[in-house]
């Protein structure tokens, strides 16, 4: 996820609002950012998870052999099984994550005492706490439905029920928390070095859009890089 700096009006119209027009306003734009992110990569993350499969070698010989290979079976559809839970669970779990982490930052940095260097992993660990529960429902279907299962999102969602009842929806919960709360460490706290570096040395008050890209970017490889193990052992519960 890629996080934007506040401009300087930005943050001036910000302090005239209630904390009740800032948590809405946090929870749209971090529920609307969530949906797009998740939409655009979604095929990318088909194929991540037709690979991570326990069947995958025997089916794929690489990762460009499984986009050929579900492109001829299913079309550009596709890339695109399970979207339906991404973009219901994505709202809620963005919007969640992003306001958590806002808040956790603001209400710990207000701390007498406590050490700046922690604020930006304590904060990216609330919210990923606090959104791993509408989080790991969301990816088990669409994992499922990614790797074979059939039917709609919500044919998949009965059928867990019907299976393995409520719990059956949070399979690998343990290992995902841990994967999320990495990553969420990682990825956030790597984006707020990052910015604090580069405004360090600009001397500005704010990141220009490419240079937000850039440090999300890099925070984004940082995490990912070391949590895919993690991510491996998830997506092979889940499936």
């Amino acid at each position: 996820m890629i996080f934007s700096a506040p401009t300087p009006k930005a943050q001036t119209l910000h302090k005239n609002l209630t904390l009740v027009e800032r948590a809405l306003i946090g929870t749209a734009g971090g529920g609307i950012a969530g949906v797009f992110t998740y939409v655009c990569l979604h095929p990318l993350d088909t194929i991540k998870t037709k690979m991570q499969t326990k069947r995958a070698s025997q089916i794929y010989k690489n990762a460009l052999d499984a986009v050929v290979k579900t492109f001829q079976q299913k079309g550009i559809l596709g890339f695109y099984s399970g979207v339906s839970a991404i973009i219901v669970g994505s709202i809620a779990f963005s919007a969640v994550y992003f306001r958590t982490c806002e808040f956790g930052k603001s209400f710990l940095s207000k701390i007498e005492g406590s050490p700046s260097v922690l604020i930006p992993p304590s904060a990216g660990a609330m919210g990923n706490i606090m959104s791993s529960a509408i989080m790991v429902p969301k990816k088990l279907i669409t994992q499922r439905m990614q790797a074979s299962a059939k039917g709609r999102s919500w044919q998949v969602l009965v059928k867990i029920l019907e299976k393995d009842g409520f719990l059956g929806l949070y399979a690998g919960y343990s290992t995902t928390l841990l994967r999320n709360l990495l990553a969420g460490v990682l990825s956030y706290s790597s984006f707020e070095y990052l910015k604090a570096a580069v405004l360090n040395t600009t001397k500005k008050s704010h990141l220009e859009p490419i240079q937000s890209v850039l440090c999300g970017t890099l925070a984004g490889v940082i995490s990912v890089s070391i949590t895919t193990p993690l991510d491996v052992v998830k997506t092979r519960l889940m499936t």
